[in-house]
């Protein structure tokens, strides 16, 4: 017996909680500390630019 993730429609047993939503944020949290906002641009105010 299973039952499947409504967000990724992985097949889970029957007390595994899927963890896709969890990978999801922790890659955005990644990207966003990767991006910043660069407020000093005057041409393009609020373009994002990658930080490295």
């Amino acid at each position: 017996m299973y039952h499947t993730c409504e967000h990724c429609g992985a097949n889970l047993d029957p007390d595994e909680k899927c963890d896709c939503q969890d990978k999801l944020e922790q890659r955005e949290a990644e990207l966003q500390k990767m991006m910043e906002v660069d407020k000093k641009n005057k041409d393009f105010p609020g373009q994002m630019k990658l930080v490295i």
